[in-house]
C-alpha cells in the first residue's frame, strides 16, 4: 500500500532521522611528510596537549604547512624552503633558518621566531603577533617584514653591546606626509618618524595595501 505518495516497498533506512545523526566530532591532530614531487610538512590541529612539537627538515627542498594549532609549540630543526602558518591561536613557532618566505596569516595572538636567517615575513590578517629575529637577520639590509591588514605586531631584537633584546612595535598603518611645494620639496617616506630609531625604515606599498619595514643594522 502507499502512504502519502511514498510504494509501501521503499526502504525505511532511506528515511531522514535526526538519530541517525552523529555528533561532532574534535579534529584530530595530523603530522605526516608528503614526499616528492610535494616535499611538504603538513601539521594540523596540534594543542599543548601532543606537548613540544618538534619537525626536522633533512632538505632545503622541504617547505612547512601549520594550520588551525591551538595553543601549540612548534619548533622546526634545519634548514627550509618556506614555512605557511596558517588560521592558528596562541601557539609558537621556533624556526631555525628558511630560505624563502616565513609566512603568518589569518592568525592571532602568535610568537614567532627566527635563530638563524630568513629573507623576509609576511603577516596578513594576523592580530596579535610578537616576531623574535636573530643577530644575524638585524644586520641583514636584505631582511624585510611585509604587514597587511595585521594589528598589534612587535618586533624583539638583539640591541646594543651586550645584545640584550629590545621589543618595539610595527606599524599598522602609512601616512605620506608631503610639504608645501613652494616652501620645501616633498618630505621622503624614510624620513618619516620611526618607532624602532635607525633601525627601521617604512616604504609605502599601494599596491599591497601594507607596509614593509627593514631592518637595518645598528
Amino acid at each position: 500500500w502507499e502512504r502519502d505518495g511514498i510504494p509501501a516497498d521503499f526502504p525505511v533506512s532511506c528515511y531522514p532521522s535526526r538519530n541517525d545523526e552523529s555528533p561532532n566530532k574534535m579534529p584530530e591532530f595530523k603530522l605526516e611528510f608528503r614526499p616528492a614531487p610535494i616535499n611538504k610538512w603538513e601539521c594540523e590541529f596540534a594543542t599543548k596537549e601532543q606537548g613540544v612539537i618538534e619537525i626536522t627538515v633533512e632538505s632545503f627542498t622541504h617547505s612547512i604547512y601549520i594550520r588551525k594549532a591551538d595553543d601549540a609549540t612548534i619548533v622546526v630543526k634545519g634548514k627550509c624552503n618556506s614555512i605557511l602558518v596558517d588560521d592558528c591561536n596562541k601557539s609558537k613557532v621556533l624556526i631555525q633558518s628558511c630560505m624563502s618566505t616565513f609566512e603568518i596569516c589569518n592568525c592571532k595572538r602568535m610568537q614567532v621566531q627566527v635563530q638563524e636567517s630568513a629573507p623576509s615575513i609576511a603577516i596578513d590578517k594576523t592580530d596579535g603577533c610578537l616576531v623574535y629575529l636573530s643577530e644575524e637577520i638585524v644586520n641583514n639590509d636584505a631582511f624585510s617584514i611585509t604587514a597587511s591588514k595585521s594589528s598589534e605586531m612587535n618586533v624583539s631584537f638583539p640591541f646594543g653591546p651586550d645584545g640584550d633584546y629590545t621589543e618595539k612595535p610595527l606599524p599598522e598603518q602609512v601616512a605620506p606626509v608631503h610639504a608645501h611645494p613652494v616652501t620645501a620639496p616633498p618630505l621622503p617616506l624614510t624620513h618619516l618618524p620611526l618607532p624602532i630609531p635607525s633601525a627601521v625604515r617604512i616604504q609605502d606599498q599601494h599596491r599591497r595595501w601594507g607596509a614593509v619595514h627593514h631592518l637595518r643594522g645598528l
